[in-house]
């Protein structure tokens, strides 16, 4: 779970105080209960009333609890977007143990992993890489960059002394490749392992779950052959196991196999000729493209806080009532009506028009016009189609904005479709059409004459609407003049607003040359 305003959690602190208050109203206001009850009841009355008022006092603390977390700003999981990715990093992740010096891919397996990178890092130069080296340890080596010269450079690092630890440690390597990712939810994210399997740690399962669950992908990578190799040192001493016999190894296929299932990824044999193509496609974020895929981003779960911090009132004002059993339960039930159509309303289309303000203000296009797609137009008239047109406007989908922009001008309320005019004159400004933003904010004028944002808007874009005539009469001047003058006919001009705009003081002594700027 993580937190948009984590400092907001500090009144959770409140609960504390909160805590010891209601428990000395719960004890005292029990003691009376019972004395002032009559005989028998006493006990009954007491049990009751103490039953009641700690009931209270929890949905009390349930509902500042939920609401500090809704100020908070919640979110836990990822899911897909329908906008499209940001970009595409990839975690260079490189085993360099003992074991990657084996030869039977020559020069070595180590060496075969480094130029399969090093050439993947030429065919997706947009991609951000990092580099990754791990043995019993893991080292970032490089940090998230674009730079060629940087990854080749630390790709020529990665080899077995950079680490002392001993062993194979691949969920070290995993876990360090993650950190090192960009905390931009709206990308995609590969994590390239090039490793043989020979995996001697146990944290591999725990780093696998994580990636799941940071929307990341394993791709693995397998080096080496199937016919063991003999192992040897940096120094080209052999590897001797314990019982003094060399240590031999193959590529360990099926763990890397099992790894990308759970690591929702894909496996290719660093042999296969192939093998480039394939790690170039999965890197390719493009419509239409094998390694295309929605965005995946955190779930926001602040409406879900505020629900149940709004259902704790409830319940407190509730159990507030006075309780007359067995008769006169009509302010009860009014009470259990007046909350369910409080909830139910809160979590209605007007909701979701909120939700989908709150996106736009943070600037989550996609995510603000699915909240007011889901809303309809039942909340309001003409709200919705605004807020969508304002939505498109605001990512550059013009065709898309102006019929919303057209509803939204017919709507009954002039505030609602003065704003329409508003935003698709603000829309045309930006596209250069600065006599159709002009008219559009004239429309907005006469529904609401007193708007000053929208005349200082109507007055820039008369400004610039003449402007842009007369640039285009200065370009027809030009023209005429033909291609012998063209460049005279500049230069005046230039010249004329050089000295408008840099004119030099006045020189006090008469030299010949004049000023030189």
């Amino acid at each position: 779970m993580t937190f948009l305003r984590p400092e907001a959690l500090w009144g959770l602190v409140l609960l504390a105080p909160y805590a010891v208050l209601e428990a000395l109203s719960v004890l005292r206001g029990g003691a009376l209960a019972g004395r002032f009850a009559p005989g028998a009841e006493a006990g009954p009355s007491r049990r009751a009333w103490i039953r009641r008022r700690a009931g209270k006092a929890v949905a009390g603390a349930w509902a500042w609890a939920f609401a500090v977390f809704a100020l908070a700003g919640p979110s836990w999981g990822f899911r897909p977007t329908a906008g499209a990715p940001s970009g595409v990093e990839a975690a260079l992740v490189l085993d360099v143990s003992n074991s990657m010096l084996s030869p039977d891919l020559p020069p070595s397996r180590l060496e075969a992993a480094r130029g399969l990178a090093r050439a993947l890092v030429r065919a997706r130069p947009e991609v951000q890489y990092s580099v990754t080296a791990f043995k019993g340890g893991a080292v970032l080596l490089c940090p998230r960059t674009d730079s060629a010269d940087a990854l080749d450079q630390a790709l020529e690092w990665a080899g077995p002394s950079v680490l002392t630890t001993r062993g194979t440690s691949a969920g070290e390597g995993l876990r360090t490749a993650l950190e090192g990712f960009s905390p931009d939810p709206g990308r995609i994210r590969w994590i390239v392992l090039f490793s043989d399997g020979n995996d001697l740690g146990a944290a591999a399962a725990p780093a696998l779950r994580e990636i799941r669950e940071r929307g990341a992908r394993l791709f693995a990578v397998g080096c080496g052959g199937v016919d063991p190799s003999p192992v040897s040192d940096e120094t080209g001493a052999p590897v001797l196991l314990p019982d003094g016999s060399p240590a031999r190894t193959a590529l360990r296929a099926d763990t890397l196999r099992a790894w990308v299932r759970e690591g929702d990824g894909l496996y290719v044999d660093l042999a296969d000729p192939g093998a480039l193509r394939i790690l170039s496609d999965a890197l390719d974020s493009r419509p239409g493209s094998p390694g295309a895929r929605p965005a995946r981003r955190p779930a926001d779960r602040t409406g879900t806080a505020a629900f149940l911090a709004l259902l704790g009132a409830a319940a407190r004002a509730l159990l507030g009532l006075p309780f007359l059993p067995g008769r006169r339960r009509g302010p009860r039930t009014a009470a259990a009506l007046l909350a369910l159509t409080i909830l139910t309303g809160c979590s209605g289309p007007r909701l979701r028009v909120l939700e989908g303000n709150r996106r736009l203000r943070r600037g989550q296009y996609e995510d603000a016009i699915a909240a007011y797609l889901a809303a309809g137009e039942k909340a309001g008239e003409g709200i919705v189609a605004l807020d969508l047109a304002t939505a498109y406007s605001r990512m550059g989908e013009g065709a898309a904005a102006d019929p919303l922009f057209a509803l939204a001008q017919s709507s009954r309320l002039s505030e609602v479709a003065a704003a329409a005019y508003h935003n698709q004159g603000v829309r045309l400004f930006e596209a250069s059409r600065f006599d159709e933003a002009a008219q559009a904010f004239m429309n907005a004028l006469r529904l609401v004459p007193q708007d000053l944002e929208t005349k200082r808007a109507l007055e820039l874009a008369r400004a610039a609407a003449a402007s842009s005539r007369l640039s285009r009469a200065s370009r027809r001047q030009a023209s005429a003049i033909g291609e012998g003058g063209r460049d005279e006919a500049l230069l005046s001009l230039l010249g004329r607003a050089e000295s408008g705009w840099f004119r030099p003081p006045a020189s006090p002594s008469a030299d010949s040359g004049g000023l030189d700027h």
